[in-house]
């Protein structure tokens, strides 16, 4: 990919970031659409379209979400720990191994997850 595109994407995934905290969720989307086709590989922006699900209670929507930057990039410790607590929130105490090997992974990629340590530790 060129590094252009990858600065576009960028650009674009910071606007929207601008959006979100004042809460302009049609110009956050419009921002998030340019910076996947600047970079359709853009983890950030699949793990944040899953908070942004998470936060109006669509967990399986946010966990594919998380999947998907999961899979765009296996080291990212924030969305481990984003699927994991969407997790939490839908699946029954016999898949709580699910989400504590979500925590783990979070913790072990960065140690400096506290919300991640604390809840593994606590279910």
């Amino acid at each position: 990919m060129e590094a252009s595109n990858l600065e576009q994407a960028q650009v674009f995934y910071n606007q929207g970031l601008a959006h979100l905290k004042s809460g302009n969720l049609d110009a956050v989307i419009e921002c998030f659409r340019e910076a996947l086709l600047f970079n359709p590989n853009f983890a950030e922006v699949h793990n944040t379209i899953g908070l942004i699900q998470f936060q109006i209670e669509k967990y399986e929507n946010a966990i594919q979400l998380f999947d998907n930057a999961l899979a765009m990039n296996p080291n990212f410790a924030e969305a481990y720990n984003n699927r994991g607590l969407a997790r939490s929130k839908i699946c029954h105490k016999s898949e709580y191994s699910q989400v504590i090997e979500d925590y783990t992974k979070a913790i072990a990629l960065n140690p400096n997850l506290v919300q991640a340590f604390f809840i593994s530790n606590h279910i």
